[in-house]
């Protein structure tokens, strides 16, 4: 099964471009395995990161994720990638900035019945969206 998952997240990086989800000023370093800034103090994790994340999680179709701190969309998308057609994803976070930042980057490559982004409040998680398998 793990190299079945190690396969999955391979595909997921290579149908998501992670440049779709860095400012205009960082397109260049895209590509590079660091964090990138993506404004109000947070950045988008770099991608060793989230692939050993990602691993950890075995995430397989058919699951419901719950993605915290979803920032500019680009986890959120990957997981969603992942968890394929019978699968969902919700991603929630607290800046509403970057709620709207990831939405419209999340978009791009799945509808909002499939993955979406949610302004975070004080209670922890999405209840509307629950149970989560992850």
């Amino acid at each position: 099964m793990a190299d079945a998952i190690q396969r999955s997240i391979s595909e997921a990086f290579s149908k998501v471009d992670r440049k779709d989800f860095v400012l205009p000023e960082y397109a260049a370093a895209a590509y590079e395995d660091k964090p990138l800034p993506i404004g109000y103090g947070q950045t988008i994790s770099q991608p060793s990161t989230v692939a050993f994340m990602l691993e950890l999680l075995e995430v397989t179709e058919g699951l419901k994720v719950l993605d915290v701190g979803s920032g500019s969309g680009w986890t959120t998308t990957l997981l969603a990638h992942l968890v394929g057609d019978a699968g969902m994803v919700t991603g929630v976070e607290p800046i509403p900035e970057l709620v709207k930042f990831g939405q419209t980057n999340l978009a791009k490559y799945y509808p909002a019945h499939k993955a979406r982004i949610y302004k975070a409040t004080n209670h922890y998680g999405c209840k509307d969206r629950a149970p989560y398998d992850r």
